[in-house]
């Protein structure tokens, strides 16, 4: 399991239209994008940072999307 010891950094970026993004790379390169309504992970940030530049998705190797068009919530109690 991934720990905050972990998380090599965290940036935001903003992708224009009011889309900020949160860019988490791990240890070891593997990075998740996280927006409020989808998360996907790249093989590294070089792999994100040359899809944000060509445009597509080729680089992505999964992506996880929040259908009801509601943002992600952290799990709580209820």
């Amino acid at each position: 399991m991934f720990g905050p010891s972990h998380i090599h950094s965290i940036e935001t970026w903003d992708s224009g239209g009011g889309i900020e993004l949160e860019i988490v790379e791990l240890d070891g390169g593997p990075t998740l994008v996280v927006s409020d309504e989808v998360v996907t992970v790249y093989r590294s940030s070089d792999d994100f940072w040359e899809e944000a530049n060509e445009g597509g998705d080729g680089y992505r190797t999964l992506t996880i999307s929040r259908e009801t068009g509601r943002p992600f919530e952290l799990a709580g109690k209820r």
